[in-house]
């Protein structure tokens, strides 16, 4: 016990300083998931996108899913670190009415995006550029940056940088158990 003490005395500080830095820097993606920072619950913006495949994406007929929309980039690491797990979630939940959009913003370099989406083998819709979008969202210039939209079409978490698997999971199981909207929940 001697020893555990002689060295919280000594480094005390600095694992204080640690721990407040992770904070520092963790509460920002947590308070959004929580629901506690502005823009929590604002409505998102509508859209209409052409995938890779040349599929037509529209938010309207996303209504009543949970759906991640991100922003990312091929020259990005941190964006191709997040991209498995978002596939991994979407996998498992995508019958239970999750969506994911992942809008490059690589210009219209369509061979770079397409090249990635091989190389991880993502089966969710990849827009390979970007417009309008990510000022619509309200996305600064950091990639990856994500938004979780509600059922009801609502940003309930906002992530910049890493949205990390786990985390993702957890939050997509919740939105997933929150009641339909009326109008989505009356379509066959």
């Amino acid at each position: 016990m001697g020893a555990l003490t002689l060295h919280l005395r000594r480094y005390g500080f600095l694992w204080l300083l640690l721990i407040v830095y992770l904070g520092y820097m963790e509460w920002p993606r947590w308070a959004m998931a929580l629901g506690l920072l502005p823009g929590a619950g604002r409505p998102a913006p509508q859209f209409q996108v052409t995938d890779l495949t040349g599929r037509a994406i529209d938010s309207r007929d996303l209504s009543g899913k949970v759906v991640l929309v991100n922003f990312w980039a091929t020259w990005c690491p941190p964006c191709r670190v997040e991209m498995p797990g978002f596939e991994k979630v979407y996998r498992s939940h995508r019958d239970a009415g999750f969506a994911v959009v992942a809008v490059a913003l690589d210009g219209e370099n369509r061979q770079a995006v397409a090249q990635v989406v091989e190389e991880l083998g993502l089966s969710f819709a990849v827009i390979p550029s970007a417009g309008r979008l990510p000022r619509e969202f309200g996305a600064g210039p950091v990639v990856p940056t994500s938004f979780l939209i509600d059922r009801q079409g609502r940003i309930r978490t906002e992530v910049t940088g890493i949205f990390r698997e786990t985390v993702l999971r957890s939050r997509v199981e919740q939105l997933l158990r929150e009641p339909l909207p009326a109008a989505a929940a009356a379509d066959p």
